[in-house]
């Protein structure tokens, strides 16, 4: 079972309805728990969702800022997902820094996971409100890949991954995904359409389809954009 999923063949309708989406959660969340405890991914699929946040002043004082998964390179490097959500989204909206929990990939693949699964933990116990996860071409989803284990890795919440492309990684696993109480999952652009098409099938393992772990997962939504 997937879920609710909505298709759009503009842009500006899918921002808008994945910021609508965003919203509705932070405003359930922070009257339930006081906070809202939030996990952003990099990529292409969510700059304009941040950007639209930031243009549209939406309230983040209690908001506290999770990583999906991290390459393992400096905060600054032009390939970091922390530098790319800082310029589109932390920085223009003003989120104070000691909201922000970022992964450390500079320490390397293994000491960066070890050190973000303690604060996942202590931060994030029961898992965060809302994850929000693109999809990509593979099929994976944070930065975990076809053939990777993390996808079923219980226990911890981030695992160290050494086989990626441009640099070694550090993602949150399938255990912490399925501990989510709301996941988005982003579909931007035509070349993500056969990866679409193979989610929507259901007939994949995780192991070959990274992404079907999020198969039945009750607080699912799929939100696409594909322009034909």
């Amino acid at each position: 079972m997937v879920g609710k999923v909505k298709i759009f063949q503009d842009e500006d309708s899918f921002i808008s309805q994945t910021v609508e989406s965003i919203n509705a959660s932070a405003e359930d969340a922070i009257t339930n728990s006081e906070v809202f405890n939030i996990g952003l991914c990099g990529g292409r699929s969510p700059v304009g969702v941040y950007r639209r946040i930031s243009e549209e002043n939406l309230p983040n004082d209690k908001w506290r800022i999770f990583f999906s998964d991290e390459r393992c390179v400096p905060p600054d490097d032009e390939n970091s997902n922390f530098r790319l959500i800082s310029e589109t989204l932390l920085r223009p909206s003003g989120v104070n820094e000691d909201r922000v929990f970022r992964i450390r990939g500079e320490l390397g693949p293994e000491r960066g996971a070890h050190e973000y699964d303690r604060v996942l933990k202590n931060e994030t116990p029961r898992g965060p409100h809302l994850l929000l996860l693109g999809l990509g071409v593979d099929g994976h989803v944070a930065s975990l890949f076809p053939g990777g284990e993390g996808v079923y890795e219980k226990d911890r919440f981030a695992c160290g991954v050494t086989d990626a492309p441009i640099a070694p990684r550090v993602s949150i696993t399938g255990g912490y995904i399925e501990r989510a109480l709301r996941v988005i999952l982003l579909v931007k652009g035509e070349e993500k359409r056969v990866a679409f098409e193979r989610f929507i099938s259901g007939r994949e393992e995780p192991l070959e389809l990274p992404s079907s772990i999020l198969l039945g997962h009750p607080g699912l939504e799929v939100i696409a954009f594909f322009q034909n």
